[in-house]
């Protein structure tokens, strides 16, 4: 079985926690101790109350995210701020965050998965933020309603499209 601080310590080398500039208030890493022995892991954007619900629910015993619950500096316990934390705590439940090191990962990063999951050819880094390449660009080979046909497919959902120009899809980034 696996222990917190094993996952944590893989999760900080592999992603570069400390390595990654970000946000003064994004606090990568492990914002919760929680368990040592983790079973399950459950996986969110964002760690919104609702989101923090579902995985004491689901039995999780560690939740990553993208979002973590800091941003912002020092802000009140109070009202769903402490309810999250409240039901984090009394579950057990750890909570790890990875902002821009996800980003930018070249294997399990959101953009190297996305890129990969839409089918662009020709990708390479994009947009320097802070001496680091955090955007993945690249040539999707069909029309414009392709690709979007392709991103709701990968994504779940239906992109929003606001299109003045060509038909052929090109260049994403």
């Amino acid at each position: 079985m696996a222990t917190l601080d094993d996952i944590v310590s893989l999760l900080d080398r592999e992603l570069r926690i400390k390595e990654v500039p970000d946000y003064p208030g994004a606090l990568n890493g492990l914002q919760m101790h929680g368990r040592q022995d983790v079973k399950r892991i459950a996986v969110a954007v964002d760690a919104s109350l609702p989101v923090v619900k579902k995985a004491v629910e689901s039995g999780a015993d560690l939740l990553i995210v993208h979002h973590g619950m800091f941003w912002s500096g020092a802000r009140r316990v109070t009202g769903a701020t402490y309810e999250k934390f409240k039901i984090a705590m009394d579950a057990g439940l750890a909570i790890y965050s990875a902002h821009i090191p996800l980003d930018i990962h070249p294997v399990v990063g959101n953009n190297a998965r996305l890129v990969s999951a839409i089918g662009l050819e020709q990708v390479e880094p994009f947009f320097e933020w802070k001496g680091i390449l955090l955007g993945l660009r690249g040539r999707f080979e069909g029309a414009l309603d392709q690709l979007v046909e392709r991103v709701g497919e990968v994504l779940g959902g239906v992109p929003h499209v606001c299109s003045a120009g060509s038909r052929e899809a090109g260049l994403v980034g």
